[in-house]
């Protein structure tokens, strides 16, 4: 094969891939995965160019180190060459790389369950032909990703969630602390942003969401600082009075001692 591209297996993926033939043969698979995760042109241009350096910047710029991408290029490449090996021993070490270089990406960019779905659909579980042909372990993948997804779900970059708080003031109005709120997983901060949205009467899909909420913040304040102020000038009025009717009364009396004291 002319203009080899990184390793044959690759280069097959990847004119398959661009050729939309051979879509459920395993190799096209893989460029349909990395494609998935990595977006196409992180994929296809450095193919287009002939920039392996390229490739390798863009599958690692999430954090799958440059060994890892070596091992895995070199698992692709020797599952092609073994490919009428069935089971294949380099099936599940490729599918387990692809599940790391998305959670890779997910511990960088946030990602929602859309594109977890999508992803997923990419990956060969237990019952898929292609696990029943070439996994030794066939259970293996599906544990592996379960395993993945709980660490996600218990362990979620400190980062992602901290652009998720709110204003700390509006956690106030739902009974939360800050305190509160910088310990929580993404999950559990997600139900109590939904709270704040919900008492400030926002719909938590608008895009100025942000901004509303601190405008109602604001004239929540507002609203707090005049009742405050009229409750001042009630008490001060209240106590001007008893004042008032304190002095009428002692005068009253003071009067009526004098008359009393003259008319004897």
């Amino acid at each position: 094969m002319d203009n080899i591209f990184i390793n044959e297996a690759l280069t097959i993926g990847i004119n398959n891939f661009l050729n939309n033939t051979n879509k459920d043969d395993f190799i096209t698979i893989i460029v349909s995965t990395l494609v998935n995760i990595y977006g196409q042109l992180d994929i296809i241009n450095p193919y287009k160019t002939n920039s392996e350096n390229s490739f390798d910047e863009n599958i690692t710029k999430f954090g799958f180190t440059k060994e890892k991408l070596s091992i895995f290029k070199q698992h692709v490449e020797n599952f092609y060459l073994s490919k009428d090996d069935k089971p294949n021993k380099y099936f599940n070490e490729i599918e387990k790389e692809l599940i790391d270089m998305y959670f890779y990406k997910f511990k960088s960019i946030k990602q929602d369950d859309t594109d977890l779905d999508s992803f997923k659909k990419n990956i060969q579980f237990e019952g898929t032909i292609l696990n029943e042909i070439y996994s030794i372990n066939k259970k293996e993948i599906n544990k592996y990703f379960n395993y993945k997804i709980k660490n996600k779900i218990m362990n979620i970059n400190y980062n992602l969630i901290a652009n998720n708080i709110l204003n700390k003031e509006a956690y106030s109005y739902v009974g939360y602390s800050y305190d509160n709120i910088k310990n929580m997983n993404e999950m559990e901060l997600d139900v109590i942003n939904r709270k704040v949205f919900d008492y400030f009467k926002i719909d938590i899909n608008r895009e100025d969401r942000f901004l509303r909420l601190q405008q109602a913040i604001e004239y929540y304040k507002d609203i707090k600082k005049e009742n405050i102020e009229d409750d001042k000038i009630k008490e001060n009025g209240y106590v001007e009075f008893i004042l008032l009717t304190a002095f009428v009364s002692i005068s009253i009396l003071v009067l009526a001692i004098i008359v009393g004291v003259l008319s004897r």
